[in-house]
């Protein structure tokens, strides 16, 4: 549900503002996971 919810307002966010933003979160977002998943 909480996938659902995030992913409904990302989409929301990227209609507002421009890509970029997304496309930065992105590359965060999936290098925490990725770190997460090493070294959690």
């Amino acid at each position: 549900l909480s996938g659902l919810l995030a992913c409904t307002w990302m989409i929301k966010i990227v209609r507002k503002s421009k890509l970029t933003y997304f496309a930065i979160y992105c590359i965060l977002v999936g290098a925490l996971a990725i770190g997460y998943g090493v070294w959690g």
